[in-house]
């Protein structure tokens, strides 16, 4: 078929097309890339989906992957958010816990003037633990809450 696969530069619109099957797949123009439709002006890369699947455990909508190839347990695949500079300001890490199981978590790292760090992570049982929470903050006083009706603070 003359349309399985197509890449098309259009010189008017300074735009190029990919596509296959007769659908355009990705577009990169003077906005950026837009993958499953035309880039937007939000960012520099828009994943777009027309799904209306409602269950999270599907993975139906748009969406990125990241995936470490390693089978090592305690590995990550992660975002980086970097200063002008260069250097690391933040990031978000995807940890594979259990490689055979497909256990994980998510950590929340950031940079600071004590240098990158870890600051909480959601493990794969649903628990935020916060790293070097104080005792007393009055910052988060009420903040924390739990739709199960309990929240435990521990010291250790």
């Amino acid at each position: 078929d003359a349309d399985s696969g197509q890449i098309i530069y259009d010189h008017d619109s300074n735009s190029l097309r990919l596509g296959t099957a007769a659908t355009e797949r990705m577009r990169i123009d003077s906005t950026g890339v837009g993958i499953g439709g035309t880039p937007s002006s939000s960012g520099q890369l828009d994943v777009s989906s027309s799904n209306t699947d409602t269950t999270l455990t599907n993975m139906a909508g748009a969406g990125i992957s990241l995936r470490n190839t390693s089978s090592t347990d305690d590995n990550y695949s992660f975002i980086r958010f970097d200063a002008a500079n260069g250097n690391v300001a933040s990031g978000i890490f995807g940890i594979t816990t259990n490689q055979t199981s497909a256990y994980g978590g998510l950590s929340f790292a950031t940079a600071g003037s004590g240098g990158f760090a870890e600051r909480m992570r959601l493990d794969s049982s649903g628990n935020v633990i916060i790293a070097n929470m104080p005792t007393s903050d009055p910052a988060i006083a009420g903040a924390l809450w739990s739709d199960s009706g309990t929240v435990k603070i521990s010291a250790g």
